[in-house]
């Protein structure tokens, strides 16, 4: 697994794509060494990983644009910290540095034949995030699909990858 010493350090700011292209390996491998790195101010949307409740250390900072999914208990206990804007501004705040960005975690589509990957079913605010943040750490993941009308991501872009052959994730069901 990657080593996220080499990227991070206590006070970075990271953001982690969201909902099925979340990349749940990196993140939780990020929880997990969270104590030999320090605290940290993270960025996500909608998040569907279990884990982040129990294991998001008390000292990190969450912001994002909605207590949604998982960071409902966040927000339930008063640890999340909510943009107040349109989430037609985050773009904007990613350009200004106003949300974390020193370091993306992503889940991309495997490269094509000119080295490029796809961002796939998670073009949301990782697009823009993108070409604000300096390090890119990436899941390769063989079942996330290559989607047109985005420029590719090429494999020199990332820092480090991971790679993977999981499902999508889907929104659990609950009930009403």
């Amino acid at each position: 697994m990657i080593d996220f010493g080499q990227y991070l350090t206590a006070g970075s700011g990271v953001w982690w794509g969201q909902a099925a292209a979340e990349p749940r390996p990196l993140v939780d491998a990020l929880l997990a060494q969270h104590d030999q790195i320090g605290p940290l101010r993270v960025f996500t949307g909608l998040s569907w990983n279990d884990q982040l409740a129990i294991s998001m250390p008390d000292d990190a900072s969450i912001v994002s644009y909605g207590g949604l999914g998982e960071l409902r208990e966040f927000s339930k206990s008063g640890r999340l910290d909510v943009v107040p804007c349109h989430y037609s501004a985050l773009p904007r705040m990613f350009a200004e540095r106003r949300l974390p960005c020193d370091v993306g975690l992503l889940q991309v589509s495997p490269p094509d034949t000119e080295g490029g990957c796809s961002l796939g079913i998670g073009v949301d605010y990782v697009a823009d995030a993108i070409p604000h943040t300096p390090i890119l750490i990436a899941e390769i993941n063989q079942r996330m699909p290559a989607t047109q009308g985005t420029q590719r991501i090429p494999l020199d872009r990332f820092a480090a990858t991971i790679t993977t052959d999981r499902p999508l994730t889907e929104d659990p069901t609950r009930a009403p």
